[in-house]
């Protein structure tokens, strides 16, 4: 299970927290309308991926996606790469270097993470089903480290400036395998060098823990984002079983990893589709939610500090199929 596949999420993929949300009540989709120019341009897997203008609401194809086949999409500082098939064998991965660009093939894999230098990715591939390589690529296509062997038995994910996720509890230098990251806490999210675990928030430069005082929330952790700064790190908690007018409870706190404190969203928790919420951040420093109700589609935006959520409704080509991820490009 990936938790969060946006523009700068460093997340464990087998990380859950969980909250006793009694005292918190969701309530329906709600904000302000989102007006005036936004500049927010968006590729979004619904099934295939499409380009999403939110200040024009024009929706287009991209051009070369694989047609009938589930795509995943990771943001690359400003631009994306495309997984087909992410959870087969036989998975495809595609740069897409900028808005109305045609999909441009990467080779085979599964998985993707972003690298610290903003312009490559980590590609993992399932040879067999106890056999997996990991290789880094740039996204003009060009093979920067030759595959070399990794466990098949965790997901990758980008662990900022430290390196490379390659389980719960460990991130490594992907160049050498060298552990630089270990605790038996878990990792939650990587923000530049410092590593919210299950317990505190580590300094990994100066080695000082900082105690977090999680708040109560609506259900698991199920949603990531970091910032681009590497400062503030979205948490996303649902509860599929807790159903309300026009969908399931969704909450999301933003940590501030400078003080270690929590700022709620505002207009939250509230009622949505789980399979079709995700975030990512802007380089400005806004928050982007693409989400849905059982009435509408709609990209919400909240910079920290406002009052309130900013919604627009959007319309897609296909509003059966989920929005597994976003990315937010140049």
């Amino acid at each position: 299970m990936h938790l969060g596949a946006t523009a700068n999420v460093a997340a464990s993929s087998l990380t859950v927290l969980a909250f006793a949300g009694a005292n918190i009540e969701p309530g329906p989709l709600r904000g302000v309308p989102l007006e005036g120019k936004t500049g927010l341009r968006l590729v979004v897997s619904y099934g295939t991926p499409v380009f999403l203008d939110v200040d024009t609401l024009r929706v287009t194809r991209v051009r070369g996606a694989p047609a009938g086949r589930v795509a995943y999409v990771v943001g690359v500082h400003g631009r994306a790469v495309v997984i087909a098939d992410p959870f087969a064998r036989r998975g495809r991965v595609y740069a897409l270097r900028g808005w109305a660009s045609p999909l441009s093939p990467l080779g085979p894999g599964s998985e993707v993470a972003s690298a610290s230098d903003g312009r490559s990715v980590w590609i993992k591939r399932i040879v067999r089903p106890s056999h997996c390589m990991l290789r880094k690529v740039r996204i003009d296509g060009r093979l920067l480290r030759a595959p070399k062997p990794l466990s098949c038995s965790s997901s990758i994910y980008s662990a900022g400036s430290l390196g490379l996720g390659v389980s719960s509890t460990r991130i490594v230098d992907p160049l050498t395998g060298r552990t630089v990251f270990r605790t038996p806490l878990g990792v939650v999210a990587v923000a530049g060098r410092k590593v919210v675990t299950n317990g505190p928030l580590v300094d990994t430069a100066t080695g000082v823990k900082k105690r977090i005082d999680w708040p109560e929330s609506v259900g698991t952790l199920g949603r990531i984002a970091v910032d681009v700064q590497g400062r503030r790190v979205a948490l996303g908690f649902g509860n599929p079983s807790w159903t309300g007018p026009g969908g399931q409870a969704f909450d999301v706190r933003v940590l501030d990893t400078q003080t270690g404190k929590f700022a709620h969203v505002p207009d939250m928790p509230l009622f949505v589709w789980l399979k079709w919420t995700s975030m990512a951040w802007t380089a400005d420093g806004r928050l982007v939610l693409v989400t849905r109700n059982d009435e509408r589609q709609v990209v919400a935006v909240w910079r920290p500090g406002q009052g309130r959520l900013h919604l627009k409704t959007v319309r897609v080509p296909n509003r059966s199929a989920p929005v597994n991820t976003f990315a937010i490009l140049r």
